[in-house]
C-alpha cells in the first residue's frame, strides 16, 4: 500500500477534522434544541455559515491559521471546492 492509500489521517489531516468538529459543535450549540431536530430530520447540514473570527476567539485560536486551515478543508489540496462539508 503506498501513501496515498493509507487509511490512517496525517497530523494535519486529523488538526482539520478536529477543527471541523469544533465548528459545527460551536454552531450546533448555537441552535435552539427545535431548530436542530428540524435540520436533522430533513437531513439539512447544521452549519451553512461560518464567522472565522468569533471561533477563533471561542476556541483561542489566531484567525489567520483557522483561515487557511478553515479554506483548505472547505477547497481541498487542489483548489476543488468540495461540496458537503
Amino acid at each position: 500500500m503506498n501513501a496515498s492509500e493509507s487509511i490512517f489521517l496525517t497530523q494535519a489531516e486529523n488538526d482539520k477534522y478536529a477543527l471541523l468538529m469544533e465548528i459545527v459543535g460551536l454552531k450546533r450549540d448555537e441552535l435552539p434544541v427545535k431548530k436542530r431536530i428540524e435540520l436533522s430530520r430533513n437531513n439539512q447540514p447544521l452549519v451553512e455559515d461560518v464567522n472565522l473570527k468569533q471561533v477563533a476567539m471561542l476556541l483561542n485560536r489566531s484567525y489567520g491559521s483557522l483561515y487557511n486551515m478553515y479554506m483548505s478543508i472547505i477547497w481541498g489540496p487542489k483548489g476543488n471546492y468540495r461540496t458537503g462539508c
